[in-house]
């Protein structure tokens, strides 16, 4: 591989590493957390076969994103229009924490995703 090629694609795996928690891309592309860190850091040169495999997860990666957009959104809507003591009420969680999901101080925890998401559908 072209040494120009290499380094866009080193370039697209490290953005995708640092978008995304080191944890999903360890669990999507089946690369150690501990080489994806490595990777990050620029302490490797990783080899193209192991890029290869980080880039392919991306797109499930950003799919995985984009559906957790997608919940926040419907739950930013019901708030708006029912208000966030009621939504959260309905959700069965703190409406101070429902608050900072929402206003994006603090990322929604898997539970409260799956909670939102059961109530969306």
């Amino acid at each position: 591989m072209e040494s120009a090629a290499y380094a866009m694609l080193l370039a697209k795996v490290r953005d995708a590493i640092a978008t995304h928690k080191i944890q999903r891309v360890n669990k999507a592309s089946g690369v150690s957390a501990r080489y994806l860190r490595s990777i990050r850091d620029g302490l490797v040169n990783a080899q193209v076969e192991t890029l290869r495999r980080i880039e392919s997860a991306i797109p499930k990666l950003e799919a995985a994103a984009a559906e957790q957009g997608q919940t926040l959104d419907w739950a930013q809507a019901q708030c708006e229009r029912i208000g966030l003591r009621e939504l959260a009420r309905q959700l069965r969680t703190d409406p101070a924490n429902l608050a900072k999901v929402l206003s994006e101080k603090r990322k929604a925890s898997r539970a409260l995703l799956a909670t939102i998401k059961a109530r969306q559908t």
